[in-house]
């Protein structure tokens, strides 16, 4: 019993040492400052990777449409990944009338890619721009998107990525908002204090020198997270990252709408966190199994245990209004305090088990 008690007293030691720490140095961050202003205007390929979107497709290209770029100076690529629903038409009628619009069919496998990296390698393949902008096919990007990612990049620079948002009706859509814009201040905490983490790929740039030195997605092992694939080969390659959160590069998209199709998405991403840092690992960890800690803490003391999971809750929630005012957004806390709190306990442990269950990862109508 006293072991227990130890064990205990040292899993919330370590478990607020992190948040403190976490905070602290969000708190330190250097507002993202341009590199450059942009003032040459590069030619820009836009790379949108596309299965079954017949409800999103139109969205993001009439965003990509409404980009304050000059049309002589960039392309949109969209690859169609033998949709079986409408996707293909809708993108036709919209295209039709546009020349800097091209849709390309994606039949076959182009080296080790596959899935959407399949798709992105082939785009990159056709891509006449100096610079490759990736998002998803739900993802609606700002009309400066452009001069927000690339004003953030120099020379030396490979990947340089964004941050996205979800916009929902309900409880369900607003936790996951909380967790994407959470999710994005951790990242980008550890990785403006030179911790590498990833890219998120519905919200990136790449140069085209990058891309190429990693021998492109065609000379790359498969991963059902190509964004961390390319990230991870980009950093062997030697350039450098920058993640940023603010909000010009602030893109939208749609929250998932059923727990199995959530459950599904958070295994696929699991797939990529096991090679994240030890130390974002670790905290990972600490975060998946609070819910069974507390329940043995409240079970041998109701005070303490109540006091210790108050204080988690302010811990976590200080760091979530911190990551929405970075962002522009305002944080709705009375939506956000205790649906959160259920939502993050609950996913963390389902989560947990269903990585360590030895299932396939369902993906866009597949299975990997």
């Amino acid at each position: 019993m006293i072991f227990l008690h130890y064990f205990l007293a040292g899993y919330f030691l370590l478990l607020f040492g992190y948040f403190g720490a976490i905070i602290f140095l969000f708190l330190r961050l250097k507002k993202d400052e341009p590199s450059n202003n942009v003032k040459e205007q590069p030619f820009i390929s836009i790379l949108v990777a596309a299965r079954n979107e017949e409800k999103n497709i139109l969205s993001c290209l009439q965003a990509i449409e409404a980009l304050s770029w000059p049309i002589g100076k960039l392309e949109v690529l969209i690859g169609n990944d033998q949709s079986t629903d409408e996707t293909e038409n809708i993108i036709r009628n919209f295209i039709k009338d546009k020349n800097h619009f091209k849709l390309f069919q994606i039949q076959h496998p182009l080296g080790l890619a596959r899935a959407k990296a399949n798709v992105l390698g082939q785009l990159a393949k056709n891509a006449k721009g100096d610079f490759f902008f990736i998002t998803d096919a739900d993802v609606r990007v700002p009309q400066k998107w452009i001069q927000g990612l690339l004003s953030n990049y120099n020379e030396n620079t490979g990947i340089v990525s964004g941050v996205t948002y979800t916009r929902g009706n309900n409880l369900f859509h607003y936790c996951q908002n909380i967790d994407w814009i959470y999710a994005f201040g951790m990242i980008k905490t550890v990785s403006d204090h030179s911790i590498p983490v990833t890219a998120v790929g519905n919200n990136m740039m790449i140069s085209r020198s990058a891309y190429e030195s990693t021998g492109g997605y065609e000379n790359i092992s498969f991963s059902v997270t190509e964004d961390l694939q390319l990230f991870l080969e980009t950093l062997k390659c030697g350039w450098i990252y920058k993640n940023l959160m603010s909000a010009d590069c602030l893109a939208e998209t749609n929250p998932i709408d059923s727990l199995s199709k959530l459950f599904s998405q958070r295994k696929r991403w699991m797939q990529g966190a096991v090679r994240l840092p030890k130390i974002l690992l670790l905290f990972l960890l600490l975060q998946a199994i609070f819910i069974p800690m507390i329940a043995i803490t409240i079970s041998l003391s109701p005070f303490w245990g109540i006091v210790l999971w108050v204080i988690k809750i302010g811990m976590q929630q200080c760091f979530i209004v911190f990551s929405f005012k970075k962002i522009g957004k305002k944080y709705d806390f009375i939506k956000g305090f205790i649906p959160f709190e259920i939502y993050s306990g609950l996913l963390s442990i389902i989560v947990l088990i269903l990585y360590f269950i030895p299932t396939r990862v369902h993906w866009k109508g597949r299975k990997y």
